[in-house]
């Protein structure tokens, strides 16, 4: 069972995911090292809703993102588009965990979007060297890991996900594996 958000609700969600990255983040990471929560949220929605509104969330905050940052247009909205688009199709086959699947998909997500991105601002001369811009790489894995089971733990209902909540005074089941 999915459960899908009004778009005007990612809409809020983006730009509180935003503004976290750009106005508060900052003051506890390097410069450089500031994780991405926007594409943190896109996987945390994306695993629990149908592919076609996953990629139109990966659209819209992509988007919004290059919107805001005012470079590289495009770039942001095609990455988070087909990260989206991916979290909904592995979110349809893999098991409806709340931990290590949406960690385990977040940091593979920023593992791929870093090289992805470098690739695609290479031929431009916008990125530096490889070593330089994976340098923070590690940070990035390890922030997504954490950051998007805590979203998927914040916004998305455990009923919605499939997961099986006991009620107080009613005889506990074992979940089947």
């Amino acid at each position: 069972m999915r459960w899908p958000y009004h778009p005007l609700v990612w809409v809020l969600l983006i730009l509180l995911a935003l503004v976290a990255q750009t106005a508060l983040l900052p003051w506890f990471f390097p410069p450089g090292y500031t994780p991405d929560v926007v594409a943190a949220l896109v996987v945390a929605l994306g695993l629990f809703e149908s592919p076609r509104r996953a990629l139109w969330l990966g659209l819209l905050a992509g988007g919004l993102q290059d919107l805001l940052a005012g470079r590289a247009w495009g770039l942001n909205t095609v990455t988070l588009a087909l990260l989206g688009w991916a979290a909904a199709r592995a979110g349809g086959v893999l098991a409806k965990d709340r931990v290590f699947v949406p960690g385990l998909i977040g940091g593979l997500a920023q593992a791929l979007l870093a090289p992805v991105d470098w690739v695609l601002l290479r031929p431009f001369g916008l990125a530096p060297t490889w070593p330089l811009f994976a340098l923070p790489l590690p940070v990035w894995v390890l922030s997504a890991m954490f950051l998007t089971p805590g979203l998927v733990g914040l916004l998305v209902p455990a009923r919605a996900a499939g997961i099986e909540v006991p009620v107080r005074g009613a005889p506990r089941r074992r979940l089947p594996m």
